[in-house]
C-alpha cells in the first residue's frame, strides 16, 4: 500500500511539514496580539474581517465584521466564516480550524496533480507541478492566514476534478447514464460550496454552459442540454439559502455586493490614480469626497446598484486609463510573486529604498557592496520569485499560442485555459489592488501549461542532439 502510493505520501507529508514549519514562525503569541479589539485571541493573521464575522456569529448572532455599531454584511459570503465559527463554538479556539487549513493546504498540491495527469496523462509534468505546489510561497501562507483561498481552492478543484471527467465520459455516444449525472452532480455542488466561500465563481457557470453549447455545436456533437440544466439547477440550489436571505434582508436576490464594491473602491481609484498622477490612497480619499462619502463606504446589496451606476459613470470618461490598468491588473494577475507577504509573516520582510536607477549610479565599490546586502537579503528572494513568475508567465502564453496556432487544444486543455481566463478578467475588477491571491486557485493550470511547453522544449533538443549523433 504504502509503495503503491509512495510518491503521493512524499507529496502530502513534505507539503505538510512546510506548513507546519510556517505555522511555527508565523504564530502570534497572545501578549503581541494587541491588534485584535475583542477579547478572542488568534494564533495566525486573520484580515478582511472573517474572523469578527465568525465572533459575531457566536456570540451576537449576527453576520458582520464590524462593531458597536454591528452593520449586516452582504460583501462577504457565509462559508469560510462559517468554519470559522464551528471551531470556536465546539473548541473556543481557532487552533483545530487552522490545523484542518494546513491539512487541506498539504492536500492541494495531490489534488493537482491527479487534475494534470487528467488532462495531460503526463506523469512528469504532473509531478513537477506538485513539486512546485508544494514550496509555492503563497500557498504556504495562506495555509496559516485567516483568508478563503486555502477552502476554495479545495473545493473549486474538487469541481474542476468532476467536470473533467464528466468531459471524458461525454464524449461517449451513452452519456444518459446515471453515472454521468451523478458526476455532473458532485461537480455542481463542490463548485457551489466552493461560491458560498468565496462569490468569485458566482457567474463560472454560466460562462462554462455557454463555452460548452458553442464546443459541443461546432464539434458536431449532442447539446446535451439535460446535463446542462441539472449542473446550473443543482448549484442554484447549495447557494439558494444565501440568495434568499440577501433577499429577505436586502431585498436583491444576489450573491454578494463585492463586485459592486471593488468597482467603486479599487478599480476607480486605480484608473484616478494614473490619470491624476496621485498615488493610490489619495486617489480613493478623494474620489470618496467627490462623492459625498466620508471615509471607506460599506458598500451593500441594498445600495450597490448606485455604487456600480457611479463606478461605470466615471470609468467611462477615461477608457484610455482604463485599458492601461486593465493591462496592468492582468500583467499582475500573472506575474506577482506575493513574497513579501510571506515573508512579512515570518517577520523578516525587508525593502530597499535605492532604485535600480541609484544603484547603477553608485561607485563600483559601493556597488559591490550593496549588491552582496541584497544578494543576503530578503529582497533577493522577491527579486527572485517575481523573475520565476515571469518566466512562468511566458511559458504559459507560449503553450497556449502554440496549441491554438497548431490546434492541439483539447477539450479539456481548452477547459483548464477557460478556467485561467475567467479568474484573470474577474481580477481586473481590483485595478492596482491585485495580487497573488487572485491568482492561487488556477496555479494548477498556470504551471501545467508551462511545464508542459519545458518538457516539450526538452523532449525536442534531445531528439534534435539524438538525431545529429546519429548523422
Amino acid at each position: 500500500m504504502i509503495k503503491k502510493y509512495k510518491i503521493e505520501i512524499i507529496i502530502f507529508t513534505t507539503a505538510l511539514l512546510l506548513r507546519l514549519l510556517f505555522a511555527f514562525f508565523a504564530y502570534i503569541p497572545e501578549d503581541s496580539n494587541s491588534k485584535q479589539i475583542i477579547d478572542t485571541k488568534v494564533p495566525f493573521n486573520c484580515p478582511d474581517g472573517y474572523y469578527e464575522i465568525a465572533y459575531n456569529l457566536i456570540h451576537h448572532k449576527i453576520f458582520s465584521y464590524k462593531f458597536n455599531p454591528a452593520v449586516i454584511d452582504s460583501g462577504r459570503t457565509p462559508g469560510y466564516p462559517m468554519i470559522m465559527a464551528s471551531s470556536l463554538y465546539i473548541f473556543d479556539s481557532l487552533w483545530p480550524f487552522f490545523l484542518l487549513q494546513i491539512i487541506i493546504s498539504s492536500l492541494l498540491p495531490l489534488l493537482g496533480r491527479k487534475i494534470i495527469f487528467e488532462i495531460t496523462k503526463n506523469i512528469f509534468v504532473a509531478n513537477f507541478a506538485a513539486c512546485l505546489l508544494v514550496i509555492e510561497p503563497v500557498g504556504i501562507w495562506l495555509s496559516a492566514t485567516g483568508l478563503t483561498e486555502t477552502f476554495f481552492t479545495f473545493f473549486f478543484l474538487l469541481a474542476v476534478l468532476f467536470i473533467l471527467k464528466f468531459i471524458k465520459i461525454s464524449q461517449d455516444d451513452d452519456i444518459s447514464t446515471r453515472f454521468g449525472f451523478k458526476i455532473i452532480i458532485l461537480a455542481a455542488i463542490f463548485l457551489g460550496i466552493a461560491t458560498l466561500i468565496k462569490p468569485t465563481t458566482f457567474y463560472f457557470p454560466a460562462i462554462l454552459i455557454i463555452s460548452w453549447g458553442i464546443y459541443r455545436y461546432f464539434s458536431k456533437q449532442k447539446l446535451l442540454l439535460k446535463q446542462a440544466v441539472v449542473f446550473l439547477a443543482v448549484f442554484i440550489f447549495i447557494i439558494s439559502p444565501w440568495l434568499y436571505r440577501n433577499y429577505k434582508v436586502f431585498g436583491i436576490a444576489s450573491i454578494s455586493s463585492i463586485k459592486e464594491d471593488i468597482l467603486f473602491t479599487a478599480l476607480v481609484p486605480s484608473v484616478l490614480t494614473l490619470k491624476n498622477n496621485h498615488n493610490y490612497t489619495k486617489s480613493q480619499e478623494i474620489f470618496f469626497a467627490s462623492e459625498g462619502i466620508d471615509g471607506y463606504p460599506i458598500v451593500n446589496l441594498d445600495k450597490a446598484s448606485w455604487f456600480q451606476q457611479r463606478a461605470v459613470e466615471t470609468l467611462k470618461k477615461y477608457p484610455k486609463e482604463l485599458i492601461i490598468v486593465s493591462s496592468v491588473s492582468i500583467f499582475t494577475f500573472f506575474t506577482h510573486d506575493g513574497m513579501l507577504g510571506f515573508l512579512g509573516s515570518l517577520g523578516v520582510a525587508k525593502t530597499t529604498d535605492l532604485t535600480a536607477r541609484q544603484i547603477l549610479a553608485q561607485p563600483p565599490s559601493e556597488m559591490f557592496g550593496t549588491f552582496r546586502e541584497l544578494f543576503f537579503s530578503p529582497v533577493f528572494f522577491i527579486i527572485f520569485a517575481r523573475v520565476f513568475w515571469i518566466l512562468i508567465a511566458l511559458l504559459f502564453f507560449l503553450a497556449v499560442g502554440r496549441d491554438f496556432i497548431k490546434k492541439k487544444f483539447t477539450a479539456l486543455s481548452a477547459f483548464a485555459f477557460i478556467c485561467v481566463s475567467y479568474f484573470a478578467l474577474t481580477t481586473i475588477a481590483n485595478g492596482y489592488a491585485v495580487n497573488a491571491r487572485f491568482r492561487f486557485p488556477v496555479n494548477v493550470f498556470i504551471f501545467m501549461f508551462a511545464i508542459n511547453f519545458f518538457y516539450d522544449i526538452i523532449n525536442f533538443y534531445k531528439r534534435k542532439t539524438f538525431n545529429s549523433k546519429i548523422i
